[in-house]
């Protein structure tokens, strides 16, 4: 004998298990995650200037990958903004390019320093904000799926280990890299 189902019950035609993993967003007017969210900027912001003024070394030093970074982004201003084409300056008798991940972080700096010269610290606080924009990200994934207290608690511990600190203080495309996939996990789950 099968039980009869009530009209006014919904019917779902997906397990168990595919409806656990879905992921919805809380709402925004909920108090716990509206304080949640406050503290994560407070964080965001308390991370910034640590990172900033504690850990970046304001020069490009002897970091072969910051300086690859660097010469790229300043050969995008001598040679043109080619982002098929990036150029070194360890050329020798070629043009100097060379193959790489897809410019993207080099031709962000090299607008800044169209801007503001032959400086390193814009290309460092576009790596910090990448970091910073990850996190943010990050943490909407874990709000969605665990709530606002777990995901300040995981953010936390992304932002507290090295690899977050590294990422946001070198001239290096991997913290943007970092955000993009973040982002986009946000954006198509």
């Amino acid at each position: 004998h099968r039980p009869r189902l009530s009209p006014r019950l919904p019917v779902s035609t997906s397990s168990r298990s595919e409806q656990a993993f879905r992921l919805q967003p809380p709402s925004a007017l909920d108090p716990r995650v509206r304080t949640g969210r406050r503290w994560m900027l407070v964080c965001l912001a308390l991370f910034g200037a640590i990172v900033w003024f504690g850990l970046t070394p304001h020069e490009v030093g002897t970091s072969w990958r910051e300086c690859d970074t660097m010469a790229i982004s300043r050969n995008f201003l001598i040679d043109g903004f080619n982002p098929l084409r990036p150029r070194v300056d360890w050329r020798g008798d070629t043009d100097g390019a060379v193959e790489c991940e897809f410019p993207l972080y080099q031709l962000m700096i090299a607008t800044t320093m169209a801007t503001f010269g032959d400086v390193e610290w814009p290309a460092r606080l576009l790596a910090l904000l990448a970091i910073l924009a990850a996190s943010l990200s990050l943490h909407r994934l874990l709000e969605w799926r665990s709530g606002p207290g777990p995901a300040l608690l995981g953010t936390l511990i992304f932002l507290s280990g090295a690899q977050a600190m590294l990422l946001a203080s070198r001239v290096q495309p991997d913290g943007p890299s970092t955000a993009l996939v973040l982002a986009g996990l946000v954006t198509y789950l």
